[in-house]
């Protein structure tokens, strides 16, 4: 059974909000590569986005969320990647 219409919206907002905040996210990071011994910032803040938001939609889900579903929303976020990779380039 595919994800329900308020569980995607959902999702979506979350991405929609990852998304607006990784030039923010990026600079921080930016300014912590030692410490956090990032070799790419660029790379480190993409899988830290897509994996807290696919985590924080997991994890604030009750009941908790089939594979099935958990496959669906990792798949939307996928899908959406480049919008990801554009918002981190644009720091640049």
């Amino acid at each position: 059974m595919p994800l329900s219409p308020s569980d995607r919206g959902l999702l979506e907002l979350a991405i929609d909000k990852a998304i607006e905040q990784m030039r923010r996210f990026v600079r921080t990071m930016g300014g912590l590569t030692r410490e956090l011994t990032i070799k790419d910032v660029a790379e480190y803040s993409y899988g830290f986005a897509q994996g807290y938001t696919l985590g924080i939609f997991i994890a604030s889900h009750t009941p908790p969320l089939s594979k099935q579903d958990r496959a669906e929303a990792a798949g939307i976020i996928a899908k959406r990647g480049a919008e990801y990779r554009e918002a981190i380039f644009k720091v640049g």
